[in-house]
């Protein structure tokens, strides 16, 4: 096997071994966002806040990024 040879098995298995992290990465982080956005909800429920987390935006980065969005609910 030549040096050229070795270098891009290794360079895939790199790669391999960095998507599997960062599945990991991602699925820890949608689990933390989802607990945080429900949390979140409860105590703004509980101060009569006309708010509520209504969704979650998770961008996949180094680190990965998680947004928030934000909705009036209607009290009748």
């Amino acid at each position: 096997m030549s040096i050229l040879d070795k270098a891009k098995q290794l360079t895939g298995e790199a790669q391999e071994s960095a998507g599997k992290a960062s599945d990991e990465l991602l699925a820890k982080t949608i689990i933390i966002a989802g607990e945080k956005m429900e949390k979140t909800n409860v105590l703004l429920k509980a101060q009569g806040a006309r708010y509520r987390v209504s969704s979650i935006e998770v961008n996949m980065s180094i680190p990965p990024s998680v947004s928030f969005c934000i909705r009036r609910i209607d009290k009748k």
